[in-house]
């Protein structure tokens, strides 16, 4: 209580409004810790005295009238009235009250300020009007609709109207011109979302004069922000309009005049007040106007012009004019090159400054980019890996790169600049006229190629780009150009050419047939083999699909297989590996054949080569060689007893144990076998000695060997032939360990399926005696005339059904006979959702951690069962750890490929989603550990477990695909891993709630087929109940003889699945096949194993489990005949 009471005045006094409690009485009975501190009492004082003494003496009467009003049961809402602070200031709140009982419960804001605010408002109001009325400023206020809610004076004698009252309540469109109205409605959005605007209008004088106003706007906004009215205010700008244009035209020629003067232009006094400048200049500076009139003109300048500039002005001041040429200073710091002139001229007898300035900057960047150019372009001649030349119409170079001088293997370019092009340079001396005399006409040269020669003697291929250069009168003066070497390029193509020479020869030649086909599979190449082999010209087949040579029921294979190896990483498969093996001749013969492919991008397109080779001979002969292998397998038979014998590592010993042979693997398991791999004799392998591995084994041909790493293996030992010149011995050595984990897995699943099945028999019987027992409990629950006690027993039996029920579910879910109803589970947030429950269900002492990445867990999942799977673990867990301890749960995602090895044998290659269970608990010792998964196995006391806790956990993993392992150490702990197979996100539907009504049929007729007696009672007597018809059989033959004759008088068959007469399957099979008009429900106390939608084909309309739930049957029903 203490704890309680405390956390209710810390509540009561976080907010920061002031709360009390007033009694009947008129007293306060409580405050908050705010009241105390915005009226500045203490909480006895203002306990200890009447409400009403703290109220301002001018509030005391309608403060009283709501004290009446809340006595009397009514709220009270905004009521606002003034408290005397301690200091003699009042303070103004505002109030809501609500009475409970005898008591007052309210809330109050300090609401001083704005009231402060209100009041000062409104004197400001009264100012502004005030003042707009001496002043000649018109005040226009409008509603919503536009139309006038207020005028003041000067409105009116601006407008010459005598009365305010022959604009109230009226419109205000005749007294603007049409364009002012259209002003006003392009305005109306902006004071829609409450901003103003100021636009000038003219308004129509009552006398027809137009008057020309500036006018602002301004909404006036409700407290919800929503447009109120519009306030206007005017000015009388006539007289001044007219004023403004006369100086504006005048203004306009003299500054349009200034302003289209090029550069920049400026005119000061002698004191350096500027006077006038245009806007170039305004621009250039980046000075405001108001700036430039403080300017001087010393301090647009620097350093050494500043000194310069004065000169320059006392020269124009003193002789009538001057230049000069300067930085000027911008106000971002920047230095512009102006060239500036001035000139004196006399504005009222006094001396002044004139002048202009030109900007001298693009004039200096393009002189410095000529420079950097010029630069730019003796590094580019200088650094080009092709030749550049400049030469003369009598052949001689003018100027060379070191390129060109490299490329004719010169060591400088004087000695280049001496040659005769004609004769020195081009090894056929008359080719260079003739190129002058074939391109000059065109002005250029484009690609000639010529063979010209080093120094060394060495020739070289060249191709030539150049142009003329003519003079003013369009004679030649010069040539320019590049040159590059294109020896090794023509020597490539040429190599290129022999090699498409030899490649068709290779292909015309070569005694396998090779095609090459397209993206789209049709023929490119079909070589002199391939038409013998199709008996057809290339002609005929170019262009055309490779389809047509390939048998029609491979031709889907066949497309697969090339799309497949399309967007594989391989680009060629050997001989024999395709898996189409016959071709189809032209003329329709079939016949067998081996083909590898390749394939090769070419030019943006990829091309498959075929290779294939008639194999009928090969068939032949190989038929002829198994029947010679079959004639002499009697005389290899040393040598199949060898080859039989080798399962993994072949030995081949001496008498003294010498190694003389032996395979990878042999040499492999002798390291893992021998203490001392490095021995030259073997004396001992694992713990057989030699001398037991050569004599015959206790039991069957293999000897067992336990290695010393714990691994198994089997050895096998013969000696030689004695024909044979080598003496000694054949050993094989086979590693078991793998075989022998999965046998022993195996055998564990297949007892586990057995105790399965055994399970899901009993099951089925328990399920037929719960559904007479739910169906007559629920139907004597419903009956009226029941004692209290009675019916307290009748819940009982239908809650302890439920139990029943529900260990049936467990026996069903370990023999994964259960049924599932996945959707898609993110195991991270469901874990963390069991997480919450599980702090509340396991004892404080055990410390529970759940780690994962972020990331999404998506499995396919019955919600159910993965929570009875977690809760399930962490109950055990909880057991082991009777002290406390830890429980981790952590998902990580695995990736099985086909390279790497599964944690699980025959774990499927995919993505997977691991759920690591570890608790710190005792442990399990081995014998333990071997029955875990075991039903009915428990190591609690009696009454303390079913045994079927794991068992069902094992049962519900393997119905989702997944796999579960268990490590335990008695004393350390045990970690159990889950593998579930990764899924994507999918929607599915929420489950919709119970309804617990009873919906009655309307007499329909139902025939139901059990052959369990007291099953078939009870639902006869509970469709009764639920007004149905009923006619009863106890299996599917004499269902279906009543259905043949009389099909027409049901109007549902109800059948069990499982009867030992035509079951209900074969029930629903028979009517669809004797096309039977009736619905047909099946009830099961198993999954239905047959796809229900294959089942649906045949008629079926719904499939239930047993025991039926009375309400749940009744709704069934109800939803099926409607």
């Amino acid at each position: 209580r203490q704890a309680a009471e405390t956390e209710n005045d810390h509540l009561f006094n976080l907010p920061m409004d002031l709360f009390c409690i007033v009694g009947t009485d008129g007293y306060f009975k409580r405050v908050n810790k705010a009241f105390t501190e915005v009226l500045g009492y203490s909480s006895e004082t203002l306990l200890s005295q009447p409400v009403i003494d703290f109220i301002h003496v001018e509030d005391h009467e309608r403060t009283t009238a709501e004290l009446i009003q809340l006595l009397q049961g009514i709220p009270s809402i905004h009521f606002e009235n003034r408290y005397l602070r301690l200091d003699g200031q009042y303070r103004w709140l505002e109030w809501a009250a609500f009475p409970v009982g005898e008591l007052i419960y309210a809330v109050a804001r300090d609401v001083t300020t704005r009231k402060l605010m209100e009041k000062e408002l409104r004197q400001s109001e009264s100012r502004y009007r005030a003042l707009a009325d001496e002043n000649g400023v018109g005040i226009w206020q409008v509603s919503r609709d536009y139309k006038t809610l207020y005028v003041n004076q000067a409105m009116c004698d601006m407008l010459g109207v005598v009365d305010e009252q022959q604009l109230l309540l009226k419109s205000y469109e005749p007294y603007f011109t049409s364009e002012s109205l259209r002003k006003i409605v392009e305005n109306r959005s902006l004071r829609q979302q409450g901003i103003g605007s100021t636009y000038e209008v003219v308004l129509i004088h009552t006398s027809g004069r137009h008057i020309n106003a500036i006018l602002y706007g301004a909404p006036i906004l409700n407290e919800e922000g929503e447009l109120q009215s519009l306030m206007g205010t005017f000015v009388d700008i006539t007289s001044h309009k007219q004023a403004m244009t006369n100086l504006a035209q005048e203004k306009c020629f003299t500054d349009s005049l200034i302003d289209s003067l090029p550069g920049i232009f400026y005119f000061f006094d002698q004191q350096g007040r500027f006077l006038r400048w245009n806007k170039s200049f305004e621009e250039v500076i980046g000075y405001s106007a108001a700036e430039i009139k403080q300017l001087h003109p010393l301090e647009l300048f620097q350093g050494d012009d500043i000194a310069l500039i004065r000169e320059r002005i006392e020269e124009v001041f003193v002789d009538g004019r001057s230049f000069a040429e300067a930085d000027v200073l911008v106000k971002s710091g920047a230095l512009i090159p102006f060239y500036l002139t001035g000139q004196r001229v006399l504005v009222d007898g006094l001396p002044c400054l004139v002048g202009m300035g030109l900007d001298l900057t693009q004039h200096k960047q393009a002189l410095r980019s000529w420079r950097a150019s010029e630069e730019r372009y003796q590094k580019l001649v200088k650094n080009a890996l092709v030749g550049i030349y400049r030469s003369t119409p009598a052949g001689y170079f003018e100027d060379v790169n070191p390129a060109l001088v490299r490329m004719l293997g010169y060591s400088s370019a004087e000695e280049v600049l001496n040659l005769n092009i004609a004769s020195d340079v081009y090894v056929n001396p008359t080719k260079r006229e003739r190129i002058q005399v074939e391109n000059e006409p065109k002005g250029f040269l484009a690609g000639i190629q010529a063979v010209w020669k080093r120094q060394d003697g060495e020739h070289i291929i060249v191709r030539i780009d150049g142009r003329t250069i003519l003079n003013e009168q369009g004679q030649i003066i010069a040539y320019e150009g590049m040159v590059q070497d294109i020896t090794e390029r023509k020597e490539a193509e040429e190599a290129l050419r022999n090699s498409r020479a030899q490649l068709a020869g290779i292909i015309g030649s070569a005694m396998d047939a090779i095609i090459t086909i397209d993206g789209q599979q049709r023929i490119v190449l079909f070589n002199e083999a391939a038409e013998k082999m199709f008996r057809c010209s290339a002609a005929d087949v170019l262009n055309t699909p490779l389809s047509q040579f390939i048998p029609a029921r491979f031709h889907d294979q066949h497309t697969q297989n090339v799309q497949v190896f399309s967007h594989s990483s391989d680009t060629k498969r050997v001989m024999g590996k395709l898996r189409s093996p016959y071709g189809l001749r032209s003329d329709g013969e079939e016949f067998p054949l081996e083909a590898s492919i390749s394939s090769i991008e070419v030019q943006g397109q990829v091309l498959h080569t075929v290779v294939l080779r008639d194999v009928t001979e090969y068939k032949r002969i190989e038929k002829d060689r198994e029947r010679l292998l079959a004639q002499t397998q009697e005389q290899a038979r040393q040598v199949r007893q060898i080859i039989d014998a080798v399962p993994e590592g072949v030995l081949l010993l001496d008498n003294d144990g010498r190694v003389n042979l032996a395979n990878p693997l042999g040499e492999r398991y002798l390291k893992q076998l021998m203490a001392d791999p490095t021995a030259e004799r073997i004396t001992q392998l694992g713990d057989r000695t030699l001398a037991q591995l050569f004599a015959a084994p206790p039991h069957g041909l293999w000897h067992d060997i336990a290695a010393p790493d714990g691994r198994d293996f089997q050895a096998i030992a013969r000696p030689l032939e004695p024909a044979t010149a080598m003496k000694g011995w054949v050993m094989v050595l086979y590693d078991a360990t793998r075989e022998r984990e999965i046998q022993q897995l195996v055998q564990e699943k297949e007892r586990l399926a057995a105790v399965g099945q055994l399970a899901s028999g009993i099951a089925h019987d328990f399920n037929n005696i719960l559904a007479v027992i739910t169906l007559y409990t629920q139907m004597i629950l419903r009956s009226e005339a029941l004692s209290v006690k009675t019916y307290k027993r009748l819940e009982t039996i239908e809650q302890q059904t439920h139990r029943a029920k529900d260990l049936i579910q467990q026996i069903l879910d370990f023999s994964r006979q259960a049924v599932i109803e996945r959707v898609s589970i993110n195991l991270g947030m469901f874990i963390e959702d069991l997480i919450h429950l599980l702090s509340r269900t396991l004892p404080e002492t055990i410390q529970i951690d759940f780690t994962h990445e972020h990331d999404d867990y998506i499995i396919k999942a019955d919600p159910s069962r993965m929570q009875q799977i977690i809760m399930n673990l962490a109950f055990n867990a909880r057991d082991a750890m009777e002290q406390g301890g830890r429980l981790s749960i952590h998902l990580q995602h695995l990736c099985i490929t086909a390279e790497t090895s599964p944690p699980i044998a025959h774990m499927k290659a995919g993505n997977w989603i691991r759920v690591r269970v570890t608790d710190s608990g005792s442990g399990m010792s081995a014998e333990t550990l071997a029955r875990v998964f075991e039903p009915f196995f428990t190591t609690k006391e009696s009454g303390k477990g079913t045994g079927l806790g794991l068992a069902q956990v094992y049962g519900i993993v393997q119905q989702h695909e997944g796999h579960i392992t268990v490590d335990s150490t008695l004393g350390e702990g045990t970690t159990f891993d889950l593998y579930f197979p990764a899924s994507v996100i999918e929607i599915d539907d929420m489950l919709a709630s119970r309804d617990d009504s009873l919906p009655r049929g309307n007499r329909q007729r139902i025939l139901i087929v059990e052959d369990n007696h007291a099953a078939r009672e009870a639902l006869v007597e509970a469709l009764t109940l639920l007004n149905y018809q009923l006619l009863e059989t106890d299996n599917g033959v004499e269902a279906l003889k009543l259905l043949e004759t009389n099909s027409a008088d049901f109007d549902l068959v109800l059948s069990d699945v499982v009867m030992p007469e035509m079951g209900g399957i074969a029930l629903l099979e028979a009517i669809h096949e004797k096309e039977i008009d009736v619905p047909v429900v099946l009830m099961t106390g198993h999954p239905l194993r047959q796809d229900v939608n294959d089942l649906r084909k045949l008629g079926l309309q719904g499939w239930f489990l047993k025991p039926p739930d009375l309400v749940e049957l009744a709704h069934f029903l109800a939803d099926l005949f409607s």
